[in-house]
């Protein structure tokens, strides 16, 4: 009886674990979406030549060689 209660405690752990590990990859990424999003209006906004975006680019190499994708 104690390893049923055992094993089924463990099983509800693991379960809510997986839970709030989905909904914090959630957050993050729409925290993430929203972060581009105003980067986005901001550059339109500021209806920026093409050295800018060009130097903007260059500057964020570095960051975008650090993603998920590489």
């Amino acid at each position: 009886q104690s390893q049923i209660l055992t094993a089924e405690g463990e099983k509800q752990s693991a379960i809510l674990r997986a839970e709030g590990e989905s909904k914090a990859a959630a957050l993050r990424a729409e925290g993430e979406a929203q972060a581009v999003r105003t980067v986005f209006e901001a550059i339109h906004a500021g209806d920026p030549d093409q050295k800018l975006l060009s130097y903007q680019y260059l500057q964020m190499l570095p960051k975008i060689a650090e993603g998920d994708a590489n």
